[in-house]
């Protein structure tokens, strides 16, 4: 079980830390929920039932954040010529929690942009989209590993992506 102060990812709500565990002033069902404070994100409170607790996870320690990050130069930028088909790959993904997948998305889709940005274009709206979610799902939870910073986590993947 979880207790009050343990730093968790929540499946909805990224990074968080647990306030409080007990039965909120609003529940007069006597349900018993854990509080939760996202740690990157200001004034939201997101309360999640004892029973759902599969939906929370102990976030990965600073050595697995380091190897994830230092595999990355090996690993292949995932990135499919079909804008159709890529959308729903990525987006499968996305719900997978598989953090080397995370990267192969990161990276395609960085390898991406510094391509279209030699020949003067910008990422389609989708990518760029898609790069941000991926994005904030790695960064989020890395730099509470790493203890550094979402944007210190960002530029170290930028620099093993090339």
């Amino acid at each position: 079980m979880f207790k009050i102060n343990d730093i968790i990812v929540y499946e909805n709500g990224g990074v968080c830390q647990i306030r409080d565990i007990g039965v909120p002033d609003f529940i007069k069902t006597g349900q018993v929920y854990y509080k939760l404070q996202p740690l990157h994100t200001t004034g939201n409170i997101i309360y999640v039932k004892l029973e759902n607790k599969h939906m929370m996870r102990y976030t990965i320690s600073k050595k697995q954040a380091e190897q994830y990050v230092g595999c990355m130069p090996e690993l292949e930028g995932l990135y499919n010529k079909n804008n159709k088909f890529r959308e729903k790959e990525y987006a499968e993904i996305m719900k997978t929690g598989d953090y080397k997948q995370y990267l192969e998305v990161f990276k395609g889709i960085e390898q991406e942009k510094s391509k279209r940005s030699l020949a003067g274009k910008n990422l389609t709206a989708t990518d760029d989209r898609n790069l941000k979610k991926v994005e904030k799902l790695i960064c989020s939870e890395f730099s509470v590993a790493m203890e550094i910073t979402e944007e210190e986590v960002r530029q170290k993947m930028i620099a093993a992506c090339f």
